[in-house]
């Protein structure tokens, strides 16, 4: 038994030498997210710098999130994965967005320390440390919106 990031976990199913038995994602499980982490002095100090790094990830994000191929292709020239590992990761787990669930990544906070990677359960405090500000700005969405997921 094993777990590991998307595109290991399809190398792994391609070759024959693994195969799916959980993914952790989907109702009751959440989605587990890639964030952006900036430090709260950066945000004070240089906001401007933060806006353009989020709304150039929006841009970049905004050219590839409905489209599969474009992503396989670059992951392809990128990785020395196989095509067909790195079809399978991009098409059944990778999930390209923008949007950030805070219930999620609350959800995700507990399973953290009921695993015990963490020593405190920090899911109640999660929402203290998502700022919207950026995002809306770099997409022209509300806060609502981008909750979505």
């Amino acid at each position: 038994m094993t777990m590991t990031v998307a595109p290991f976990a399809a190398l792994m199913i391609q070759s024959g030498v693994g195969r799916l038995f959980h993914h952790v994602y989907g109702p009751g499980v959440g989605r587990w997210e890639v964030g952006y982490a900036v430090r709260k002095d950066l945000v004070e100090k240089n906001p401007d710098l933060v806006q353009r790094i989020v709304s150039s990830h929006v841009e970049a994000l905004g050219s590839l999130m409905n489209d599969v191929s474009r992503q396989v292709e670059l992951e392809a020239q990128e990785s020395s994965f196989p095509k067909p590992a790195i079809e399978l990761a991009q098409r059944d787990f990778v999930k390209l967005t923008y949007r950030m669930s805070i219930a999620d990544l609350k959800r995700t906070a507990k399973q953290m320390y009921d695993v015990g990677w963490t020593k405190s359960d920090h899911s109640s405090k999660v929402e203290s440390y998502v700022d919207f500000r950026f995002l809306e700005k770099a997409t022209g969405e509300p806060r609502a919106r981008l909750a979505e997921f």
